[in-house]
């Protein structure tokens, strides 16, 4: 294969380090063939698209995923120490803990399960679907070019049920329990640096604010609370006598504490990169649960007196937090929600059938890692050049999105890349550059 585009072979070359040469050289081949294939990323369409850019024999691309030894491990440890150098130093690293699900039809496909789709479920319905739950740790970065925080997926867990774990023959790990085992990695990578982690419904439990609080110099956790939630104060000093007492006297909760504080009306940062009045009613307390004792929290009862959003509880495990501090860390949660759908609607998350077990581990997070990968790409591309947000007469975007930023990179690997091929460059030079301009417009759509 011929030289990439620059931006790209730059930030690829930090991860080579994790394949052999011959491997390096054919994921950098096919990374970059996934980004401009439109539609469905099945392995046979980015290879259709790429007929004539890559050399050695197809099927060395197909064994990518399912032969070679590599580990998605050290990939993301590279991926987050690339994502982390953009995080300003003094501050701490925002951390968002999220799941999304593939349907896969397959009747062989390794690991498959029956999950809860989140996007077609509701609080009165359940909706099912056969296929794969990821547990997905992403950084959240803000760019100079935008005003919301963006999340760039990092490290990943395959979740199974129970069940499923046991026909595997894999210890069972709950969601929470995942979430964990990646945070601690990135604890592990990273000790100089301060992490924030947010998590919402099944991660904001009292495992998780318990371990945010054994971890408190380098962690903090901000997730959802709940208003019937057991808090005391700490237990007494032990007086020497009898069983010591584990906890001391009862606090009001939450719930009691919303109905009879008046609370203050403030604004906070909100979805999109807004603001919202509302109304916050913090307290503090150790929160109790029979068998694994208090852990301190500070938390928040926010009413949007705006009337969109129905009122929540939310907590942080530095009791030293301020209420607006803990909203407007949980709302930069909603920027994975954003991430899982982008990956689904613009690089075809879950298209791709794979049955083995090292594919089925390695094909969905690498497509997930892609939006970090384009993301970055056009960072480092708009740093240098200073690329215009796209406008049309009858819709005019203010900041770059990430369909923004794929038609860009997707135009960067066409000129660089496709153009530039010895069998094509001579006839790119004889068209107009008006006809030039149209045709790389329809290539290069975020579709």
């Amino acid at each position: 294969m011929d030289q990439g585009p620059q931006v790209a072979e730059d930030l690829m070359v930090r991860f080579s380090p994790a394949f052999t040469q011959p491997t390096a050289r054919r994921m950098l081949a096919l990374t970059l063939a996934t980004i401009i294939t439109i539609g469905h990323r099945t392995l046979t369409a980015t290879l259709m698209v790429a007929s004539g850019l890559l050399t050695g024999h197809f099927s060395t691309y197909y064994r990518l995923f399912s032969r070679p030894a590599w580990s998605t491990w050290s990939v993301g440890q590279i991926l987050a120490d690339i994502v982390i150098e953009l995080a300003p130093p003094d501050e701490p690293v925002g951390l968002v803990v999220d799941d999304t699900t593939t349907e896969h039809p397959g009747r062989n496909v390794w690991g498959k399960a029956k999950h809860r789709d989140a996007v077609r479920s509701s609080h009165s319905l359940t909706k099912w679907i056969w296929g794969h739950k990821w547990v997905v740790l992403a950084v959240t970065i803000r760019f100079p070019w935008t005003n919301r925080p963006w999340a760039l997926p990092v490290l990943f867990a395959l979740y199974t049920p129970p069940e499923e774990s046991q026909r595997l023959g894999r210890k069972h790990r709950t969601a929470g329990e995942l979430a964990r085992i990646l945070t601690r990695r990135m604890l592990g990578w990273f000790p100089e640096r301060r992490f924030v982690l947010t998590g919402d419904g099944q991660y904001s439990t009292h495992e998780m604010t318990r371990f945010a609080h054994a971890y408190r110099t380098q962690l903090t956790f901000v997730g959802r609370f709940y208003g019937n939630a057991n808090l005391y104060d700490p237990p007494p000093e032990y007086s020497g006598t009898g069983r010591p007492r584990v906890k001391g006297e009862r606090q009001p909760k939450p719930e009691e504490l919303a109905r009879t504080k008046h609370g203050h009306k403030t604004g906070v940062a909100w979805y999109g990169g807004g603001e919202r009045q509302v109304k916050l009613v913090r307290g503090q307390g150790h929160w109790f649960k029979s068998g694994y004792g208090l852990v301190p929290v500070s938390f928040v009862y926010v009413e949007d007196l705006e009337g969109t959003h129905r009122s929540e509880y939310f907590c942080s495990s530095d009791p030293s937090w301020s209420g607006s501090a803990i909203v407007e860390s949980y709302v930069s949660r909603w920027a994975i929600e954003v991430t899982f759908w982008e990956c689904k609607a613009r690089l075809g998350l879950g298209s791709p059938r794979r049955f083995s077990r090292l594919a089925v581990e390695r094909v969905e997070p690498w497509l997930l890692s892609l939006y970090s990968l384009v993301s970055l790409i056009y960072h480092q591309h708009q740093t240098t050049h200073s690329v215009a947000t796209p406008s049309w007469p009858w819709y005019e975007k203010t900041q770059p999105t990430f369909s923004t930023a794929l038609s860009e990179v997707r135009r960067l690997i066409w000129n660089e890349w496709v153009f530039e091929q010895p069998q094509y460059v001579g006839a790119v030079k004889k068209l107009p550059h008006e006809f030039k301009d149209y045709l790389l417009k329809r290539l290069t759509m975020a579709a």
